[in-house]
């Protein structure tokens, strides 16, 4: 890895091991070791302070050279060492980030794949987390290795898990939402709007106050272009942050009109906290403080509004009201331990 955080042996490191370790299987060993030393040495002088990650194309062929020789039964590759921790975790990592939508999905499957090798008997690397080359090494400073363990089958932080109400950046939902519930309270949209104020933590002004987005990724991350698009879209549509808000000649205009300013530190709230000032051509004034939007663990979406979220998301697939049902009937299930994983 050189100073501006490339690393163009990545993939000769892949192919090396992955295809010669059969000829010399000592060797690539002794090579890897002292890869792995390299690499991390290197990880912690630019890395680290730059929160850089393997280029696409890079990750790209090393995971094609993954793919073809990986052992999914007894891990490993073509029965080759087992790559260093650090190594491992910023591959897998930065690939998971590359898989976009879906990333969520894998996160779970292989929660759920985990804890069933878990309940099987099957045992990783004692050293996965606090070794060496573990995750506490490679990713916390001083870290503290009970805190893995710590209230362990007591405490569920999945129960404290943040749903997404809009298909926007977290950041924007508490704008967002403020926004939708006055329209509907005052019947207006967009075109009565003569002035919009959001008032906002430090972090809204320094990432993402985006004016003219060039795509829909860059639309859902600007908080005043989602805000505009909150006065003139059906939010709880997830295609109301599309292409056809993204070149609305009338959001466009709107986002650069309104105004995105830091609050004030005596104010309440947290990270997301927003407060939002609207002023109407006819005089009317409207302004809302929102700490949660639906959706947090203190403002939970209700069983009707997820079945609305669900439908307006998996609608236009046939089966998707029949699958709805299923999910329901799950939450009458008393002993989750009676339920399978049915063969495919």
């Amino acid at each position: 890895v050189n100073s501006e955080g490339e690393s163009p042996a990545w993939n000769l490191t892949i192919e090396y091991i992955a295809n010669n370790f059969a000829d010399d299987p000592a060797y690539v060993r002794q090579q890897a070791e002292r890869t792995s030393k390299e690499y991390l040495k290197e990880y912690r002088k630019y890395w680290r302070a730059t929160e850089m990650v393997l280029e696409p194309s890079a990750l790209g062929g090393a995971f094609d050279k993954l793919r073809s020789v990986y052992d999914p039964v007894n891990g490993g590759f073509s029965g080759a060492p087992k790559f260093t921790q650090t190594q491992s975790l910023n591959y897998l990592m930065a690939y998971a980030a590359r898989l976009g939508k879906d990333r969520m999905g894998r996160a779970a499957e292989a929660g759920v794949v985990a804890a069933l090798l878990a309940r099987d008997g099957y045992e990783g690397p004692d050293t996965v987390l606090e070794g060496q080359y573990g995750y506490l090494e490679s990713y916390a400073r001083d870290g503290d290795a009970t805190q893995f363990t710590r209230d362990l089958g007591t405490h569920y932080d999945i129960v404290y898990a943040c749903l997404k109400r809009y298909a926007c950046h977290i950041t924007a939902h508490t704008p967002v939402q403020s926004l939708q519930e006055l329209r509907a309270e005052h019947n207006f949209n967009g075109d009565d709007v003569t002035a919009l104020t959001i008032f906002a933590r430090h972090k809204v002004l320094s990432h993402h106050d985006i004016r003219e987005p060039h795509d829909v990724a860059g639309a859902q991350y600007s908080v005043p272009f989602c805000a505009a698009i909150a006065l003139y879209y059906d939010v709880n549509d997830p295609l109301a942050f599309s292409e056809n808000a993204l070149n609305d000649a009338k959001v466009r205009a709107l986002a650069l009109q309104l105004k995105v300013v830091e609050m004030g530190h005596d104010e309440k709230g947290g990270a997301w906290a927003t407060r939002v000032a609207v002023e109407l051509k006819d005089g009317r004034r409207f302004e809302r403080f929102a700490e949660e939007f639906k959706g947090t663990p203190a403002s939970p979406l209700s069983a009707e509004e997820l079945q609305i979220k669900f439908m307006r998301m998996a609608g236009a697939h046939a089966p998707a009201a029949a699958l709805h049902a299923q999910l329901t009937a799950l939450e009458t299930v008393a002993d989750c331990r009676t339920l399978a994983i049915g063969a495919a």
